[in-house]
């Protein structure tokens, strides 16, 4: 599949993660996804920060998992400066910390426009991405 992250996006919804690592400043993701035959998709995102909370279990259910992908300008406020921070209530402030938006605070918008998350029953893994030119996938049949 040749496309934009968009269309990948929208084939994630019933996708697995089956591994991840982080190296040399890249997060490579590795999924299952049934809407493409259950082919394996490995996502490349160069980024210096991620948060991941991927549990040990190796099960399906609680791997199962869609990709979300969100500009952080329409999340979060920005001050004078251009610098990202939570928004002033306390229950906003929470559910950003919860679904990872955190990541951006403190930074400014050029350098974090977007957040890639690989969301199941909570957000497995959460990264910053200043560009879409720094997310890229290839795909394999499944063995």
């Amino acid at each position: 599949m040749s496309g934009t992250i968009q269309e990948l996006l929208a084939k994630s919804e019933e996708a697995v993660l089956t591994d991840y690592e982080y190296r040399a400043g890249v997060l490579v993701i590795t999924l299952r996804m049934p809407e493409l035959d259950d082919q394996i998709v490995t996502i490349y995102v160069r980024t210096d920060i991620l948060r991941a909370t991927v549990p040990d279990n190796r099960g399906v259910p609680s791997r199962t998992c869609h990709l979300e992908l969100t500009e952080v300008d329409a999340l979060l406020i920005q001050d004078e400066h251009g610098i990202f921070l939570p928004h002033g209530d306390f229950r906003s402030l929470m559910n950003q910390v919860k679904d990872g938006y955190f990541l951006a605070y403190g930074r400014r918008a050029p350098s974090c426009r977007w957040v890639l998350r690989v969301v199941g029953m909570w957000p497995l893994l959460v990264c910053l991405v200043e560009s879409l030119d720094q997310v890229s996938w290839s795909i394999t049949e499944a063995t």
